[in-house]
């Protein structure tokens, strides 16, 4: 029996499109191919929210399956989907087997994740008729993405006689997900003694990228076809060639910019933009984030905006000019020095003597805003915002000002990551590219100590820590979710710990009203972290 496993990426919300998709590869395989296996909902896109609700898109839902059973009776081969189905007034994820015109087995999801980005539980109805499907004299086990990371249910199957299992999934990625489902797989075949056919989608919806990483592995926990990351993929297996005994991933810096530039490119083009506009100061931050979307949509669609004030350093204008050139951007040089001084007039009489303060340097920057935002207004480009997860959590950003944008594509990126990213690109092509160049980032960039330059001598340091330090302070209290006993206990000054705990803490309405960043870490400040704004909780 030949399997197809049919790693593709798809759109939300666009079925028409992805019907289309679906069907030339079940045409391309048609013949060569047992069963061709699609990612979970794959003919709507995942995660599918509230939209799973609404009674036009279920109408739809109902239109394409009834397209999909009628094109499949002229069809030898067979497929697996996932689909949305109401019945008796609830909506499940339904695993449906079609043939020849038939639907000849259906399943519904049982483990509805509600937990970190998920919210399953509100949009479905558990399912419980988790039984193998005999077909082709062959008895499958067929898993729906959650179901295969609960030992009950591969148990249960397992226990009914199945003699593989099939597992269709949308799976997000964070920097840790490739390693844990490995494990996961190779725990499963060894336990139960049975080969295992992964399937995941690849792509992005908004803040959530797709990896891929399908695979196929044998009951020694070998792998017949390896893991396949990042682009669409079909493969055809009879289960007769072992590839390798380990964990295939890519290192991280690779797999991190990987994602970055598939969650930039996804967002831009599903929202149909046609390019982007980045404020560059010669600062790391804007350097990456630059890069990323030249990778992402090329240089050519790039807007690049300096706009230096009296702050901004010649060293910091001479970057952002080099940045450019390395891009082969042409500039446009936007200097916002007189319409800080003319609202500053206007304001002066209202300010009274209160002495120049953070007012003063959020006001640069909230001008800067205003700027970038009318250049994308006028063009149609989307802009993007530059900020990192350090100073998200820290508040170290200004709301409506250099917070400003469409998109954060390093909102999940913590400083130090920022660095160890820059000097991979200079040195690494990334494999979803498409601009071609080494050492773009300008080494003074790199190596410069980090400033927002909105008064004289200024350093982050003035105001943080060294981000060496904050990093791994702020991984303990977000990802890890530790306590401030724990942390303190790990060898980190009291008083510091405390201090950036009250910074997160009284950061969270900036956070609330961010634009949406590419996930990258195990906890982002989204759906996963979910803090109240108004929170009178207090550590001494």
């Amino acid at each position: 029996m030949i399997f197809t496993v049919a790693q593709t990426q798809l759109n939300l919300g666009a079925i028409g499109k992805n019907f289309s998709k679906c069907m030339e590869i079940w045409h391309e395989q048609d013949g060569k191919s047992d069963l061709i296996i699609f990612p979970e909902l794959a003919l709507t896109g995942y995660p599918l929210e509230d939209l799973v609700e609404n009674l036009d898109f279920l109408k739809a839902c109902d239109e394409v399956l009834q397209e999909i059973l009628t094109r499949s009776c002229n069809l030898k081969s067979a497929i697996a989907i996932t689909h949305p189905i109401r019945e008796n007034k609830k909506i499940y994820n339904a695993l449906l087997l079609i043939e020849s015109g038939k639907i000849l087995a259906k399943i519904y999801k049982s483990y509805l994740p509600n937990y970190g980005v998920f919210d399953e539980k509100r949009n479905f109805s558990r399912g419980r008729n988790n039984n193998i499907v005999e077909w082709r004299g062959k008895k499958i086990g067929f898993l729906i993405c959650e179901d295969i990371w609960k030992d009950e249910i591969p148990a249960k199957l397992a226990a009914q006689g199945a003699e593989i299992f099939i597992s269709l999934n949308a799976s997000p990625y964070d920097i840790h997900k490739a390693k844990r489902r490995a494990n996961l797989a190779n725990r499963i075949v060894k336990n139960h003694k049975l080969p295992l056919i992964y399937v995941n989608s690849c792509g992005a919806q908004d803040e959530l990228v797709f990896d891929g990483g399908s695979f196929i592995m044998n009951t020694e926990g070998k792998y017949i076809v390896s893991p396949s990351f990042w682009q669409e993929k079909i493969i055809n297996s009879d289960f007769t060639k072992t590839v390798s005994s380990g964990f295939c991933e890519e290192s991280t810096p690779a797999s991190i910019y990987n994602a970055l530039i598939l969650g930039l490119r996804s967002y831009i083009i599903n929202n149909r933009f046609k390019k982007a506009i980045i404020g560059v100061s010669g600062g790391i931050d804007s350097a990456l984030v630059a890069t990323i979307a030249a990778d992402a949509v090329g240089p050519e669609n790039l807007i690049l905006v300096k706009l230096p004030s009296k702050y901004s350093s010649n060293h910091s204008i001479l970057d952002a000019e080099s940045l450019a050139k390395n891009l082969g951007v042409n500039p446009i040089h936007l200097p916002i020095q007189k319409s800080v001084d003319v609202v500053l007039a206007e304001l002066s009489p209202h300010f009274g003597d209160v002495p120049s303060d953070i007012t003063e340097e959020n006001l640069q920057s909230r001008i800067r805003g205003i700027m970038l935002m009318a250049l994308s207004n006028k063009s149609g480009a989307i802009l993007l915002s530059t900020g990192n997860k350090s100073e998200y959590a820290c508040g170290y950003a200004t709301i409506y000002g250099d917070m400003c944008g469409g998109f954060a594509p390093i909102k999940d990126i913590y400083k130090t990551q920022v660095y160890d990213l820059c000097r991979y690109r200079n040195k690494n092509m990334p494999m979803l590219s498409c601009f071609e160049k080494l050492d773009v980032i300008p080494e003074n960039s790199i190596l410069k100590p980090p400033s927002a330059e909105l008064s004289h001598g200024q350093l982050d340091t003035d105001t943080l820590p060294e981000y060496n330090v904050l990093d791994k302070i702020l991984y303990e209290l977000v990802e890890n979710n530790q306590s401030i006993e724990a942390v303190v206990e790990m060898g980190y000054n009291r008083e510091l710990i405390i201090k950036i705990y009250k910074m997160l803490k009284i950061s969270e309405y900036k956070r609330r009203q961010a634009p949406l960043g590419t996930k990258i870490s195990i906890k982002n400040f989204s759906k996963d972290r979910r803090y109240p704004v108004t929170n009178q909780f207090e550590i001494l």
